[in-house]
């Protein structure tokens, strides 16, 4: 759902008219079950990422075990060239961390103007109530640290692969 689509839906009502409420009801409905889609789609792509990245982790681990740590040039460019690879995941990991969060923030920010409104006094207010609750919670705190982090994954995963790389290329030349 585009942003001019929600803007339509939230001109739609007039406090003046009988169906205003019932229209930013149905609005509020429809962008929650959106929000709901970006949110499993959100979740979807950082299993995605996690995978990829640890597919790329055992390979470059598998191969310097199998080779008893004597890495000499083409597999050492090869293992760079699998680590460059996973640093590229985790830098379109975060790209695409970004674009979720915009997605999110411009449907919660729709559902928390519709919440606001005075014709909507009776719906309860989920999103703004949510919000406040989980900042205000002491026992969230670590859970509120890695989201609102969401980013330190894969930063944590772009650390591993520059440490390998740099391994991977000491061990080349020691060998």
């Amino acid at each position: 759902m585009s942003r001019v689509c929600w803007a339509m839906m939230l001109e739609m009502g007039n406090p003046g008219e009988s169906n205003g409420p019932e229209l930013f009801a149905e609005s509020y409905k429809l962008i929650a079950e959106d929000l709901s889609r970006v949110r499993e789609q959100r979740s979807r792509a950082i299993g995605s990422y996690i995978t990829i990245n640890s597919v790329i982790i055992a390979a470059c681990a598998l191969l310097i075990r199998e080779t008893g740590f004597e890495i000499g040039g083409w597999l050492a460019l090869l293992i760079v060239l699998l680590l460059a690879a996973g640093a590229t995941v985790s830098l379109q990991w975060i790209a695409t961390i970004r674009e979720y969060e915009i997605l999110v923030r411009v449907r919660v920010g729709a559902l928390e103007q519709i919440e606001g409104r005075e014709e909507m006094e009776a719906i309860p207010k989920v999103f703004t109530d949510t919000a406040t609750e989980l900042n205000q919670s002491t026992r969230n705190q670590v859970a509120k640290f890695f989201y609102d982090r969401p980013g330190l994954l894969p930063a944590l995963f772009l650390v591993l692969y520059a440490f390998a790389g740099g391994s991977v290329v000491l061990l080349a030349i020691g060998s």
